[in-house]
């Protein structure tokens, strides 16, 4: 009995002892042993952060005549300094400072092993990147920028000639962080490889997998050259597929003429509003609106779908635009708020454009055409200088609408402000402006008072013509 006392209390010593020891442990090494600053230390790292944003030299000046710093307030202001060195191309010097933060057990250590290896890659030392891009992901295993981390390792491995390790390492990224855009990148390095190994079909899938992804990367113009490559020189069979991501790339390069030739090669029907615009941009108005038309209706919830309808406006004469609005609006009822607001803006009768107008707000008091409609009724009633009716028109839905975050509110709400100016209630004017003052559309309104001055503003409002102009629509 006493024996297994015994065996008990030094079990229970035991377990403590090692509770102590890491308990030591962890205090003195854990990142998140962060030591207490005094607010004047904080202030003076924090003076440097602000100089840092206005003038790069100031703040190293600054942060050099600093002396005799706290170690943890010191570790942060070599920190900053390390960086505000490699924002001055002065690789060297932040390499010195990184390299005396690199065992430190503070915040940020990770991000200092991170920089040290980039720049040290970027010098050119690739065999000490490696060996500190590898103690990153032994010592941080679960940080944010191990898909970052990788990828350089990758790179730097291959620049080593240690092909199988840098590939390996990117096969690694792509499985564990293929939606990032190191795990995508990964794909045309991949790629890359099996070509030059002759691997065709291994790599025009890497080749897809990147394009799916990134068709705007950096990595696009090298793939679509290889693409082109594989077709014409090694007789690989392209995919309708392939040619719609070809037209991707091309799209959004806005090389529209190789745009159109990718997605007629493909001919596949998603692609037909990008076609269908690709070929408005280069004047083959009656070839796009073929294509936007049919898109059109095959794909009648696309998000683009309002687009779609935009262009095979303009792409058809004046004369068959009502008709062609009246026939949408007949055959797609769920769209009627966009087609009626096209509709009044084709009406030259300014009684028959307010009646559609008024038609389409009472019908569809909440959609994203609502206030557009209700700015074009205030707009003529402006114009007309009905100012009481104007303001009673736009009070009433700019309150119904309160929660959009429309331009078109932003501008009822800033005449309404600018209204109330001119009649003197400056209490209505400074509830109107607070409504409106967050939206981009009042933020550029206000710089043309503030350039122009009031009176040039009455005088605008009271024309209505040269600041139509200004005016941001939707579609």
């Amino acid at each position: 009995m006493f024996f297994i006392r015994k065996n008990l209390i030094l079990t229970a010593f035991t377990i403590l002892a090692c509770y102590l020891f890491f308990a030591w442990f962890f205090r003195i090494y854990s990142l998140e042993n962060i030591p207490v600053e005094k607010s004047e230390d904080k202030i003076k790292i924090q003076k440097g952060v602000t100089l840092s944003k206005l003038n790069t030299d100031e703040a190293i000046n600054y942060l050099e005549s600093l002396n005799n710093l706290p170690k943890y307030t010191n570790y942060k202001k070599d920190y900053l300094l390390a960086k505000l060195y490699e924002k001055k191309d002065n690789l060297n010097k932040a390499i010195l400072i990184y390299e005396k933060l690199q065992d430190m057990n503070y915040p940020l250590k990770e991000r200092v092993l991170f920089h040290f290896a980039n720049l040290n890659a970027k010098q050119g030392n690739d065999l000490t990147a490696v060996r500190l891009f590898n103690k990153l992901l032994k010592e941080f295993p679960y940080s944010r920028s191990v898909p970052q981390t990788k990828y350089h390792l990758a790179q730097a491995l291959i620049r080593l000639r240690l092909t199988n390790q840098g590939i390996n390492t990117f096969k690694s990224l792509k499985n564990e962080f293929k939606e990032t855009q190191f795990g995508i990148a990964a794909n045309y390095y991949l790629g890359e490889y099996e070509y030059n190994k002759k691997n065709f079909g291994e790599a025009v899938q890497f080749f897809r997998a990147y394009l799916k992804e990134s068709p705007d990367g950096r990595f696009r113009d090298e793939i679509a050259d290889l693409f082109n490559k594989l077709k014409n020189e090694h007789n690989i069979t392209l995919l309708p597929e392939d040619y719609s991501l070809l037209g991707d790339v091309f799209f959004l390069k806005k090389d529209y003429i190789n745009a159109t030739r990718y997605y007629k090669t493909s001919n596949q029907a998603e692609k037909y509003y990008n076609l269908g615009y690709s070929l408005y941009r280069i004047k083959e108005n009656k070839e796009a609106f073929k294509y936007l038309k049919d898109f059109v209706y095959r794909f009648p919830k696309s998000e683009n779908i309002r687009w779609a309808l935009y262009y095979c406006n303009l792409c058809i004469p004046n004369y068959e635009r009502y008709s062609f609005w009246e026939n949408i609006t007949k055959d797609f009822p769920e769209l009627a708020y966009y087609t009626l607001y096209r509709l009044s803006e084709l009406e030259t009768n300014t009684l028959k454009k307010e009646k559609i107008l008024k038609d389409l707000i009472s019908k569809y008091p909440n959609t994203d055409f609502t206030l557009d409609a209700v700015w074009e009724i205030m707009w003529q009633k402006l114009k007309e200088k009905k100012y009481e009716e104007s303001c009673e028109t736009g009070n009433k839905y700019f309150y119904s609408n309160k929660n959009s975050k429309s331009e078109t509110r932003a501008k009822i709400g800033f005449f309404l402000g600018k209204i109330a100016e001119i009649n003197k209630d400056k209490t209505k004017a400074v509830k109107y402006y607070k409504d409106t003052e967050q939206n981009t559309a009042y933020k550029n309104l206000k710089a043309i008072v503030i350039l122009y001055g009031d009176k040039k503003i009455l005088t605008t409002i009271i024309s209505m013509l040269a600041f139509q102009a200004l005016l941001i629509k939707q579609v």
